[in-house]
């Protein structure tokens, strides 16, 4: 029996989707597989995948990969079934060495853009999808690209790009699904959510679809509606980790404590050994402030999977939550040697170093970043932790306080006889925006909540007074910027735009865990009102306090507080660690907000 005679038969068995017989032929050669060469376990995994049976197709694969590394035909298999796996990353690592190889290998790009953009690659899935635009604009070129700018805050290109799509494809029901989640985005959430529904009522029956009706649903206050609907939607796909994390949002955010995670739990006790999905509902536990539940949940996982790396990553995550830093430090390194793109775990590690107090670790992890990404405010910020540590002139340089952190009276805008009266106006517009009851799990404050909406994307004339307004002191605030080769005032334009903004009302209690703003360049509190005698409570209550990390680290406390007062605007670098001092009694209302140069 010839061998390349065998290999060339099963190939065109392959292609033309006779299966059985391709593996009969290769079985009836290679009766033990694993003594055959790259291209028979190529083959062979295709065969698999064919079958339904996506693990042993990947072990084939790989052994394909392991024998001849150099064909692009592996890299793209191997890739194109890690992605529809769910494992986006990986599978867009994959894609892009297929690539590398052969830059004009069939689908090869599309897949990349398609997997990056599911693994959260967005600005590789847009420049995969602007060359595919450029050799083929066709819809499905025109909705990655839509996806990945939106996901890049980027909603007005992203309209544009699925229009362009639906253009192309008016009947296509994702185009028309991706359109609706880009004009919610802009503020259009009722279009969006009638858009939804429709998709819907046609028979449209995909988790996404839940998801984005929920969160359409959530934005306009019909919180029953939305739970309702995610239920349902989770009843139909138990096993999707978007709807939920979705749905147990939902629930959190309607006052559900800490059965917020029910259907999430009953789920994981049907598919115990899923540990990507074990992990998402590990997160939200931790985020909610359940660290037993989430530490007994993740216990139970590593009983099942001792080894499995993303479950030992978890549980770094979570000591290091739980101040459990010397334990905590290894298990993070050793996920970063394995993924070193992941920012998050990195970030984690360079953390749990300065809490340990090794500095110059903390600093050369940070290096590479740093010089790769000179204006990521998360790397920035910690650097000048680390800075700080080792009493490094530099700290001063990134941080001056006095000269950064500065506070405006918003000027009065038309039509108000005082900044009383604005103010009062002002919270009247904000208040129905509060339509959750409880904060966001994935943001700073505890004991209040958030507005869903952005405020920039509202229709509301005295919201868009306030944002008028603030164009006078924010130009104030940057022509005092002077160096160009700084990471704050080197990118000094007059060309600016408020790129998101918020409204956060605070309850009794209720304060800002100490954070930055990654997304942003400028960023601010504006105080709307006050709690009433909030002067009377002493120790600084209510107050915003500058540089002091998210828990204790040697060497960094806090280097400057400033008094709340209505109608005060602060201004401050987006890479400063701030927070604030928790009140005792009554509501705080405010307006932040980020400015990013134009």
């Amino acid at each position: 029996m010839n061998p390349k005679r065998v290999l060339r038969k099963a190939g065109e068995l392959v292609e033309t989707g006779d299966f059985l017989g391709a593996e009969r032929a290769l079985l009836a050669c290679w009766p033990d597989i694993s003594k055959a060469g790259a291209e028979a376990h190529y083959l062979l995994g295709l065969i698999r995948r064919a079958q339904r049976r996506p693990e042993d197709a990947l072990r084939l694969l790989h052994a394909a990969l392991a024998g001849d590394p150099s064909q692009a035909r592996y890299h793209f298999a191997v890739g194109d079934l890690r992605a529809s796996l769910g494992n986006a990353l990986s599978g867009a690592q994959a894609l892009a060495e297929a690539l590398r190889l052969d830059p004009e290998f069939p689908n090869a790009r599309r897949a990349f853009a398609r997997a990056a953009l599911n693994a959260g690659r967005f600005a590789d899935a847009e420049a995969a999808a602007r060359l595919l635009l450029s050799q083929t604009p066709d819809a499905d070129a025109w909705d990655v690209l839509s996806c990945a700018l939106r996901e890049q805050e980027r909603v007005p290109e992203a309209l544009v790009a699925a229009e362009e799509a639906l253009r192309l494809a008016p009947a296509w029901s994702a185009a028309q699904h991706n359109w609706a989640v880009a004009i919610g985005r802009i503020g259009r959430v009722e279009e969006a959510l009638a858009m939804f529904e429709q998709l819907a009522r046609r028979g449209m029956e995909t988790a996404a679809l839940a998801v984005n009706r929920g969160a359409a649903l959530v934005e306009l206050g019909r919180d029953q509606e939305a739970t309702a609907v995610l239920s349902l939607a989770a009843v139909q796909w138990p096993f999707d980790l978007s709807l939920q994390i979705a749905l147990a949002k939902a629930r959190w955010l309607s006052g559900a404590g800490e059965a917020f995670t029910a259907a999430y739990e009953d789920a994981i006790a049907r598919n115990p050994g899923a540990v990507r999905f074990r992990i998402g509902c590990i997160d939200l536990l931790n985020r909610a402030g359940f660290t037993d539940k989430a530490e007994e949940m993740l216990q139970k996982g590593l009983q099942r999977q001792s080894g499995d790396p993303a479950l030992i990553e978890a549980l770094g995550a979570l000591l290091d939550t739980t101040e459990r830093f010397a334990e905590a430090a290894p298990l993070l390194e050793a996920a970063l040697l394995r993924e070193p793109d992941r920012d998050g775990v990195r970030s984690r590690w360079i953390i749990a170093l300065l809490r340990l107090g090794r500095t110059g670790e903390a600093l050369a992890a940070l290096a590479p970043v740093r010089a790769s990404a000179p204006l990521n405010q998360i790397w920035i910020a910690l650097e000048c932790l680390a800075l700080r540590q080792m009493g490094d002139s530099r700290y001063h340089w990134l941080c001056d306080y006095e000269h950064m952190v500065r506070t405006f009276e918003l000027p009065l805008p038309p039509g108000f006889s005082s900044t009383a009266a604005f103010n009062e106006a002002l919270a009247v517009a904000l208040l129905p925006l509060h339509v959750a009851r409880d904060h966001p799990l994935d943001q700073s404050l505890r004991q209040g909540t958030q507005s869903t909406r952005n405020l920039t994307q509202i229709d509301d004339p005295v919201i868009r007074a306030f944002l008028a307004a603030l164009t006078a002191p924010i130009r104030d605030y940057i022509a005092q910027m002077r160096e160009p080769d700084h990471p704050w005032s080197g990118r000094k334009s007059e060309d600016f735009k408020i790129a998101n903004a918020w409204s956060v009302r605070l309850k009794a209690n209720g304060f800002h865990v100490n954070h930055v703003h990654p997304q942003g360049w400028i960023s601010s509190a504006y105080y709307v009102s006050l709690p009433q005698g909030l002067d009377m409570e002493g120790g600084h209550a209510g107050w915003i306090k500058f540089g002091e990390p998210p828990a204790p680290m040697p060497g960094c406390t806090v280097e400057r507080m400033i008094k709340p007062q209505v109608g005060r605007l602060v201004l401050f670098p987006s890479y400063m660690w701030h927070g604030t001092v928790p009140f005792s009694a009554g509501e705080r209302l405010t307006a932040p907000f980020d400015v990013v140069p134009g």
